[in-house]
């Protein structure tokens, strides 16, 4: 488990914040130009939030990418818990 926040919440201004106890996604975003390594943070319903921060998130987006599945837990005053699931194969 990796607890964290998610970053850029500025540029999804539309999007509420998430609520305490609320599952969200975390999706591989290799085509973010300044950040290839980048992970999104998205609602259930696929509605980005942002971004993990950039130095806890290199070690997560190399599993990710190697087949690890990863979702996160809000937590009250904004943070994540980050949770991981790693095929047998790693």
């Amino acid at each position: 488990m990796l607890e964290t926040y998610i970053a850029s919440r500025d540029r999804f201004p539309a999007a509420p914040p998430p609520r305490p106890g609320e599952r969200l996604r975390l999706r591989r975003d290799p085509a973010r130009g300044f950040d290839p390594r980048s992970v999104r943070v998205e609602r259930a319903s696929g509605e980005a939030l942002g971004y993990l921060p950039g130095q806890p998130v290199q070690i997560l987006a190399a599993l990710m990418d190697r087949g690890a599945e990863a979702h996160a837990l809000a937590e009250e005053g904004g943070g994540l818990r980050i949770y991981l699931h790693l095929p047998q194969a790693i």
